[in-house]
């Protein structure tokens, strides 16, 4: 498998007329609004009850900053596009399909792979992921979950600037003519409504973890029943109204 390719090549011609869609895509989009809300709900419980750690927010702060400065500038081009597509790569190993070739030239690049019938439902995340999947900050997170008691400042800094790396390369990749954008059945509104979704999620679940530590998880756990138990009563009500 080539990584990077010397000799200049011409990146292979993406037909943005097929598109491509899933249930389970369609499905997480309100999925992610749900978990937002749960989160959000956790952490403004968790201020009310004087539950935060101002240190790892300073922290968290600086790292964050940091990694803006150096991922926002126009600069680190073949880094970025690696990053992109290494995105593509991984959730198609993630979803269980064949990863067949990535390259990398300056700002441009291609991800090819096979997909398995089984799971040919995983489509629109391979093609989005680049503007979505945590690709450092998830990493991050688990361990500060794991090691919040030895080093939660160290990893509160961390977490930041991984989180800052994510959102900022998946910001500056997010623009019209970008093909990824263009090939979900649905048009442009489903596909960012699960961008934006799943990134609001992610940040709102890291923030959980700088508020309250990985105990933090069990009350938004609470919180998240919570909610999907109002929303089956709701759509109970709501369908026993229709009949009646």
């Amino acid at each position: 498998m080539a990584f990077f390719k010397r000799k200049k090549y011409e990146q292979p011609e993406i037909d943005t007329s097929k598109k491509s869609g899933s249930l389970a895509f369609y499905i997480a989009i309100p999925l992610t609004i749900i978990v937002s809300l749960s989160s959000l709900v956790t952490l403004v419980s968790l201020f009310k009850l004087g539950i935060w750690r101002p240190k790892p927010w300073l922290m968290f702060a600086y790292g964050f900053v940091f990694s803006c400065g150096i991922f926002g500038s126009s600069g680190l081009v073949t880094l970025k596009t690696l990053i992109h597509e290494v995105k593509h790569a991984i959730v198609v190993l993630l979803s269980g399909n064949k990863l067949t070739e990535l390259k990398v030239y300056k700002d441009i690049g291609h991800v090819s792979y096979e997909m398995y019938q089984a799971r040919i439902r995983f489509i629109p995340f391979i093609i989005l992921a680049p503007y979505c999947f945590p690709l450092f900050s998830l990493p991050v997170l688990i361990c500060a979950m794991f090691f919040e008691a030895q080093s939660a400042n160290a990893f509160a800094c961390l977490l930041g600037a991984a989180l800052a790396c994510d959102l900022v390369t998946a910001y500056q990749d997010l623009h019209p003519h970008q093909s990824d954008l263009q090939r979900i059945f649905g048009g442009t509104k489903p596909t960012y409504a699960f961008i934006y979704g799943a990134n609001i999620m992610w940040i709102l679940l890291c923030l959980i973890w700088l508020v309250g530590g990985t105990t933090a998880y069990v009350y938004a756990g609470y919180h998240l029943l919570r909610i999907a138990e109002w929303i089956v009563y709701g759509i109970n009500d709501l369908y026993h109204s229709l009949r009646g």
